[in-house]
C-alpha cells in the first residue's frame, strides 16, 4: 500500500499539471511543481515516482533518477505502477544486482498483466524479452 499524503484541492490541481506537463515532455515545468509539492507533502510517493520519471525521462542526471526512486521505495516499497519496478530493475542491473533485477521485471510484468496493460512494455524498450528469458533462468551473458 501506499504511504500518501493527501493532496488540498489546489495542490491536486498543481498535481495534476505536473502529471499533464510530464506526459507532454514538458518536465522543466512538471519537475519545478513536483518540487513544490514535494516541500508540502514529503511522503507523498507519486511525486517521487513523477520526479524520477521525469528524470529518467531527461536521461541528463542519473543520480537524480536513482535519488526520486530511492525515496519512492523509502516511503511506498510496493509501489502500485508498474514503471517503478521497471525502473528499480534498471537500476539493479547497472549496479550487477542481477538477482534483484530479475525480481523487479518480474514485478514489473506481473503488475502490467494483472492490469491488462502488458503493451506498456512497448515504449520501454525491447529489452523486456531478455529480461523475461532471465527470470525464468535462462541466462545469456552478452
Amino acid at each position: 500500500c501506499r504511504a500518501q499524503q493527501a493532496f488540498t484541492s489546489a495542490d491536486q490541481t498543481k498535481y495534476a499539471k505536473a502529471v499533464e506537463s510530464s506526459g507532454k515532455g514538458r518536465y522543466v515545468e512538471s519537475n519545478r511543481l513536483l518540487r513544490e509539492l514535494n516541500k508540502k507533502y514529503p511522503s507523498n510517493a507519486d511525486v517521487y515516482y513523477y520526479l524520477g520519471f521525469n528524470a529518467a525521462k531527461q536521461e541528463t542526471n542519473v543520480a537524480a533518477i536513482r535519488r526520486y526512486f530511492a525515496q519512492l521505495r523509502r516511503v511506498s516499497p510496493n509501489y502500485p505502477n508498474a514503471v517503478a519496478h521497471y525502473y528499480w530493475g534498471v537500476i539493479h542491473y547497472t549496479d550487477e544486482h542481477f538477482d534483484d533485477a530479475v525480481a523487479e521485471f518480474t514485478r514489473f510484468f506481473d503488475i502490467a498483466n494483472a492490469q491488462g496493460t502488458p503493451e506498456i512494455a512497448l515504449p520501454l524498450g525491447g529489452q523486456f524479452a531478455d529480461t523475461r528469458r532471465y527470470a525464468v533462468g535462462k541466462i545469456t551473458v552478452r
